[in-house]
């Protein structure tokens, strides 16, 4: 609604402004009490890369694996890597088993 009318009185306009509403501000504090671990997160995300670690490298030094499938796990290999040195988060180890999941059933497809 505008804070502005018009009024017609005979033949005159008249505009009538109104003051702004000023709504009352209140500041509300939340405590919140938790503890995160990150080094037990830390070591069990840790303890799952090198795990996929030492399955992708069993599909990379397998004799039957195929030269676009070693090349597909070397960059596997290459994320798994670049991960264990960066932040660890769930989603990223996640998709990685993902991928190394993907590479094991087109070894087993291929043998």
């Amino acid at each position: 609604m505008s804070s502005v009318l018009a009024e017609r009185l005979g033949n005159k306009s008249v505009r009538i402004q109104k003051p702004p509403i000023k709504h009352p501000q209140h500041t509300l504090t939340v405590a919140l009490r938790f503890t995160i671990k990150p080094a037990d997160e830390r070591e069990k995300y840790v303890a799952i890369l090198n795990a996929m670690i030492k399955r992708v490298e069993k599909i990379i030094n397998s004799k039957k694996t195929k030269t676009r499938q070693r090349l597909r796990a070397m960059q596997v290999l290459t994320d798994l890597i670049r991960t264990s040195y960066g932040m660890v988060r769930d989603v990223e180890i996640k998709e990685l088993e993902r991928e190394v999941s993907a590479l094991e059933e087109e070894k087993g497809k291929t043998s």
